[in-house]
């Protein structure tokens, strides 16, 4: 617990102690295209596809620290083959940290993903 509270109060100090700046992004995407061999085997079943993507961003920097968090989500429909749609999911975190003293420079993050089969198409 020792370990967890010294690692926020580090964070907390290193970003709200310097004049900072933060930028957020949010895009969303929709394509449909007809694939004559979708699974690109041969059995050549044809079908037509939809994706929908949407990302989310927001990126916070001081002169030292950066920390850049993010959401992206893709959806894939099958018209003929609505067993093989899906809903991939990632969530990331990414902190850096530069130290004046010596130049420095810390990288941490994570990343999560998930996916999930058979979603009901939206076509």
């Amino acid at each position: 617990m020792k370990n967890v509270f010294l690692i926020v109060a580090f964070l907390w100090l290193s970003i709200f102690g310097t004049r900072a700046k933060a930028e957020t992004g949010v895009s969303a995407n929709v394509f449909y295209s007809y694939d004559s061999n979708t699974f690109r085997n041969y059995l050549a079943l044809e079908d037509k596809i939809g994706q929908a993507t949407l990302y989310f961003n927001h990126d916070f920097e001081t002169p030292n620290t950066s920390i850049h968090f993010y959401y992206q989500g893709n959806f894939y429909s099958f018209r003929n083959y609505v067993d093989r749609n899906f809903l991939f999911n990632q969530l990331g975190l990414a902190f850096s940290r530069r130290f004046p003293q010596n130049g420095t420079i810390f990288f941490s993050g994570v990343r999560f993903l998930n996916r999930l089969n058979a979603v009901k198409s939206f076509l």
